[in-house]
């Protein structure tokens, strides 16, 4: 069953000062000589990572327990939820490379996927202090550091292909704009297996993407007949 407006609204609240609390707490660690070691799939992951991890996973436990949590740093894939249950996504630290660099291009997120969709999402920023969220069609803001929202432009949002989908902030482009597979279909969250997908467009307009779509097909026709040559 999936959650009304009203609902979906109040759960994104509840979550803003739990976000704030993981980033801030992953960005007082980037100064220290913190311990780095790679998962299974051979990308990195940090104290900052596992911190972060520790506050948005008991947080999100704690003021929703009857929903399932689904972490990218968990090894523990919710095969027994129905499709149709709400559950939370959570990446701890994305862009736990340039972390490691020292770099402000990181960020925490969180994501309410309901029928395989991503229907509300946040995006923190701590290096930078930038907050964004949504919770519905045409309900995209950005959280200023006093606190007020504003909402997102649907004309700063460009189109761009990706191979990293990412549950929140596909939330986030579809509430000001939309997000399609680079196969035009609708973008499908699929919490009981990986997060990674082999690619999709993110653009302001569905008209846009479709643009976009039709130039990378053209381009890959393109270089097949330039390799068959």
């Amino acid at each position: 069953m999936k959650m009304n407006l009203s609902s979906r609204r109040q759960l994104v609240e509840a979550l803003i000062p739990v976000i704030r609390k993981a980033g801030d707490a992953a960005l007082a660690l980037q100064d220290d000589d913190v311990a780095v070691r790679a998962k299974e799939d051979g990308s990195p992951v940090t104290s900052a990572d596992l911190a972060s991890n520790d506050i948005l996973r008991a947080a999100c436990l704690a003021l929703f327990p009857a929903m399932p949590v689904f972490s990218e740093e968990d090894s523990r894939v919710f095969e027994a939820r129905k499709d149709s249950e709400p559950v939370l996504v959570i990446d701890p630290l994305d862009g736990t490379k340039e972390f490691i660099k020292g770099r402000d291009e990181f960020a925490v997120n969180i994501a309410l996927v309901e029928d395989g969709h991503a229907s509300a999402g946040l995006i923190y920023a701590p290096a930078r202090d930038r907050l964004f969220f949504s919770y519905g069609a045409g309900l995209a803001f950005e959280q200023t550091a006093g606190g007020q929202r504003r909402g997102v432009i649907r004309s700063r949002l460009s189109a761009a292909p990706s191979r990293s989908p990412d549950a929140a902030g596909q939330a986030i482009i579809e509430a000001a704009g939309g997000v399609l597979q680079t196969d035009g279909t609708s973008l499908i969250c699929d919490c009981k297996g990986k997060l990674k997908l082999n690619g999709f467009i993110a653009a302001r307009t569905p008209p846009l993407a479709a643009r976009l779509i039709a130039t990378l097909r053209e381009l890959e026709t393109t270089s097949a007949v330039a390799a068959q040559q």
